[in-house]
């Protein structure tokens, strides 16, 4: 993949782009991202703690990339929300999306909100902004939580407008004595991203033709 991305400019006279989906889930890297079990031989496995660990090694790869690779290739991870798909139906059925048609969602658009459920489409946006949008080839190395905004740094408005109201912006009272959100991603280091990147080198050394 990387060689290709290396080549976009030369075939496009674009950036590659690297976009990867993680998950606001990946805050809980801290517990469960270990750079040295990360196939979960040595630890009981959870399948939660497996689902924050890869999505918080999405964003340390991504990152990598960014610092690697940068300028000739863009590379950026992404929050979708809490989207109304079949990645729900194990925690959360009645959000599977043959559970909630486009129709039910719209009925329903106020109450979703509240809730920050979004639809699939509402779920993509922040994605095909990544990969298509002339802005955001200035920019790599972000965790985007709606097109635009990154996480940290996004304003109380921003975090409404993409249904995360829940998250804490930093100026919440006792925010900055609990040292939040970047609590939240002390995971995300550049020792953490080179780490990962030279262990996930050596795991995938055997198949490598």
């Amino acid at each position: 993949l990387v060689p290709q991305l290396r080549g976009c400019e030369a075939r496009t006279g674009r950036a590659g782009r690297l976009v990867a989906c993680s998950s606001l889930g990946s805050a809980a890297g801290g517990t469960a991202l270990d750079l040295s079990d990360l196939d979960w031989r040595r630890r009981k496995y959870s399948g939660w703690l497996g689902y924050c660990a890869s999505k918080a090694c999405n964003v340390l790869m991504t990152d990598e990339v960014a610092r690697r690779e940068g300028p000739r290739v863009v590379s950026n991870s992404f929050h979708p929300g809490s989207v109304a798909t079949n990645l729900t139906r194990s925690i959360a059925p009645g959000l599977a999306v043959e559970n909630v048609t486009e129709k039910k969602i719209a009925d329903n658009a106020a109450m979703l909100a509240r809730l920050s459920i979004r639809s699939a489409d509402q779920g993509a946006k922040t994605h095909v902004w990544l990969s298509t949008a002339e802005e955001a080839g200035g920019v790599s190395g972000g965790f985007f939580i709606d097109p635009g905004v990154q996480y940290p740094g996004a304003t109380r408005e921003q975090l409404i407008a993409a249904t995360d109201w829940f998250l804490p912006t930093g100026r919440e009272p006792l925010a900055p004595q609990l040292r939040l959100p970047e609590r939240l991603f002390e995971w995300r280091t550049e020792a953490n991203a080179s780490g990962l990147w030279a262990q996930s080198m050596e795991m995938i050394e055997p198949f490598r033709a």
